[in-house]
């Protein structure tokens, strides 16, 4: 019986090719879309999922009052070791951003690497599999270096790493590092987004302490036994810091456990934490790809339906030699089943087509699973899903029929086929304009991101990296920079990051309610930034050359700081930054240092001395006129090389360091932008169907009507009304939805754009465009058809 029912299903999909090949297309399309988007979306998932004891494994978060921060202090690790039972291991770690990229060098090989800080715990909790040398002894000392096996071969080619010695340029100075430890290569799902990783005791052998409470500069990982009670160890976390610290106010101190598996995903919001991923682009794209899979089987059941009256007599004939309602329904689902599996073939090869373009828009390297249990069971099931509920009802609506009214010259669907068809093309529609009206939204936030005004001007700035000790050469070099008429200002700081500027809450002055602590970023730069990021002074002034005494005494803070402080008048005042008091002698107005996710942060700006300037001040700013970017461009390389030879010279321009702060949201907009698409085209492509039905069934009223002199434009019009009417009504339905959801999204950015009504305007009109283009190609063909063959018809 079920042979039959294949044969069937052939023959109907060759007997109506038009048919067939709309819905193979519209399905394969979906079927593709999704299964980019699912394989997208499993990656995004299994982040640090490969590690042994994952499940076991949290990262603490320090609170004060309602946020949350990923840095902790350097010395919680091994007191959690030694006052609570439940914590099995724990490490600390740091990894620095981009925009601290060191420089190692290995003979006449040289690279700029994200460095990362730990201990040797570190690798007893995660499973990072050693190739040579072992996790108890690889981090033994300060000299100390471990790389993985990738990184091995890009310095040292053929030859043997281990034991090898490099160079790394580090805060200015330069270090010989042994490579005491080769890794497998690390896995792209991770949130640890380094290769080579060094020891703490570096940062203690160039005297940096960061084994203080009050020095919150270090990730802590801890390992817990089964089933740990997180609440308790948060309180008993808690308890022990205010043991350890009796002289400080921690009234508003709170910690939190986020457990390994979700930091990717759920670290968006949480200060000083790095990740690429957001929970939310999960929720959106899995929305997408219900919703054009949604699109396509609509295309199915309009198409079938419509399609009812050419198989009335076929059913007929079926039901007169006895077939009954159950048959049919299971022989109509055959037939929906076949082509969505066919659909599905296709669509796996729409994918791995669209596989390259998708990774590059991504920024991921995923590949197709096809020998994945999971994977394949999964593309099974949501074929045999889009084929029995894309089938089940037209099998109902077709099984229906009385065999004695079949036979008939013509039969009537009645109103309820025709309204439920303009229902499904409303419902497809309203889920096209929420496309499109999202796409535009999200471009639209970009680039008021991108425009924004930042407190000071990102263009025509190259940021130069220092890798080694140049405070002996700084001056010649920046005087012989300044002399070229192009350049407008040279600068010394540390990088513009808000992932780099040091957070803290050791900040006094006249007034402060004991019971409040209050975070405040400590940017380190020299007199000549503000002139040279082009900043403004909203009272008092910046720092000068001419005021030696300025590194020593004086403090200039943000408009924020002054609100924070309670300070109408803050120049003059006195503020105690680490127990030491200065006097405020200028307040900048406000600028963003992190992107526009959160509001601009009180921040206080300070020149470091003597060799603490070597240390944190490693970025060079130039300034050049514009116009001028190859010529400046070279006369800076050449300056550098001339005065500072051995140095590579590794640069990035501020513009890109700032937009690059918005690649999560490029990516999502450039992929709405690519789904969008493909769901209108799925959607006109059951449009386009819906027209050359309905001109067919209408070819002799069409011949009558150009009999009696209808012109092509009337004819047109008469055949595409009912479609663009609900196109119109789809607007209306999918407006409200639209901006509920796109409000909701834009909540994520402390600045955002506004949801304008032209948006609204802008996708209904596309989608009308689109709609008018799609039938009209094909009512057009129909109402300039000759009359005569018309009227023969039938």
């Amino acid at each position: 019986m079920y042979k039959n029912y294949l044969k069937w299903a052939l023959r109907n999909l060759v007997r109506r090719k038009a048919y067939a090949t709309i819905n193979i297309l519209g399905l394969a399309v979906a079927l593709a879309s999704v299964i980019l988007i699912l394989v997208w979306v499993d990656h995004e998932l299994s982040y640090d999922g490969f590690h042994e004891r994952a499940d076991s494994i949290f990262l603490i978060l320090r609170g004060e009052k309602e946020s949350f921060m990923a840095p902790t202090s350097g010395v919680l690790a091994p007191t959690l070791i030694a006052d609570l039972p439940e914590v099995v291991n724990a490490s600390g770690y740091t990894q620095l951003p981009e925009t601290e990229k060191f420089l190692m060098r290995y003979e006449d090989t040289h690279f700029e690497e994200i460095i990362s800080f730990t201990d040797a715990r570190f690798f007893e909790i995660f499973s990072f599999p050693f190739l040579k040398g072992s996790p108890a002894s690889a981090l033994g000392d300060p000299n100390s270096l471990v790389m993985t096996e990738n990184t091995a071969k890009k310095y040292f080619g053929a030859e043997e790493a281990f034991g090898k010695t490099i160079q790394m340029y580090f805060f200015g100075q330069r270090m010989p590092m042994r490579v005491t430890g080769i890794l497998e290569d690390i896995p792209f799902n991770t949130h640890f987004n380094s290769e080579i990783f060094v020891s703490f005791q570096v940062l203690l052998a160039l005297g940096i302490d960061y084994n203080q409470w009050h020095n919150q500069t270090v990730q802590t990982y801890i390992l817990t036994g089964e089933k740990p009670d997180l609440q308790s160890m948060t309180d008993k976390i808690v308890s022990i810091e205010k043991r350890y610290r009796p002289e400080t106010d921690l009234r508003g101190l709170s910690y939190r456990l986020l457990p390994l598996k979700k930091i990717h995903l759920h670290g968006k919001n949480i200060k000083f934490l790095v990740t690429t991923g957001d929970i939310k682009h999960v929720y959106i794209f899995a929305a997408i790809a219900f919703i054009i899979l949604m699109i396509a089987s609509v295309n199915y059941m309009n198409l079938s339906t419509a399609q009812a009256l050419k198989r009335a007599r076929e059913i007929g004939v079926r039901k007169a030699v006895g077939a009954g309602r159950k048959a049919l329904i299971e022989q109509f689902l055959g037939e929906t089943l076949v082509l969505s599996f066919m659909a599905l073939f296709m669509g796996v090869g729409l994918a791995q087509a669209f596989l390259p373009a998708f990774n590059h828009v991504s920024g991921k390297a995923l590949k197709i699973p096809y020998f994945d249990l999971r994977f394949v069971v999964a593309a099974l099931c949501i074929a045999v899903l889009t084929g029995l509920f894309s089938g089940y009802y037209p099998a109902l609506f077709l099984s229906a029929f009385h065999p004695v009214k079949t036979f008939k010259a013509r039969i009537s669907l009645g109103c309820k086929g025709l309204t439920l068809r303009k229902g499904l093309v409303i419902f497809q529609f309203s889920l096209s304009i929420i496309l499109i009206i999202s796409t535009i939204i999200v471009f639209k936030q970009l680039l008021f991101m991108r425009h924004s005004s930042l407190g000071y001007d990102s263009d025509h700035i190259l940021c130069i990296r220092m890798t080694e000790n140049i405070g002996e050469t700084y001056d010649v070099l920046r005087n012989e920079l300044l002399k070229n008429p192009d350049i407008l200002g040279v600068s010394r700081s540390e990088p513009l990051d808000a992932n780099v500027i040091t957070n803290t809450t050791g900040v006094d002055w006249e007034g402060k309610a004991e019971d409040k602590d209050y975070n405040f970023r400590i940017l380190r730069a020299d007199p000549d930034f503000a002139a040279t990021y082009g900043m403004t002074m909203d009272e008092g002034r910046f720092y000068s050359r001419e005021f030696t005494a300025d590194a020593a005494n004086s403090l200039v803070i943000n408009e924020a700081a002054a609100r924070v402080m309670g300070l109408t008048a803050p120049v003059g005042k006195q503020i105690s930054l680490w127990g030491k008091k200065d006097m405020v002698i200028g307040v900048l107005k406000d600028f963003h240092f992190g992107s526009l996710h959160t509001f601009i942060e009180p921040l206080i700006v300070i020149i470091p001395t003597g060799q603490l300037q070597n240390l944190y001040l490693r970025l060079l700013s130039v300034r050049f006129r514009p116009g001028t970017l190859a010529s400046s461009m070279t006369r800076i390389k050449d300056i550098w090389q001339a005065v500072i030879s051995d140095v590579p010279f590794d640069h990035y321009f501020l513009d890109d360091a700032v937009n690059a702060q918005y690649g999560a949201e490029q990516q999502m907009g450039t992929l709405f932008q690519y789904f969008t698409a493909f769901a209108i085209f799925i959607a006109c492509l059951g449009l386009y169907g819906l027209a050359s039905y309905s001109a067919e069934q209408k070819i002799k009223e069409i011949g009558i009507r150009k009999v009696l002199g209808a012109n092509v434009a009337s004819v047109t019009v008469m055949l595409s009304k009912d479609f663009l009417k609900g196109v119109v009504v789809a607007n209306l339905i999918a407006w409200p939805v639209s901006w509920f959801v796109m409000t909701r999204w834009l909540q994520n950015f402390a600045y955002r754009a506004s949801v304008d009504w032209w948006v609204f305007v802008l996708a209904g009109g596309l989608a009308f465009g689109i709609a008018l283009v799609t039938v009209s190609f094909r009512t057009v063909r129909s109402a300039t058809a000759n009359p005569a063959d018309a009227l023969r018809y039938e």
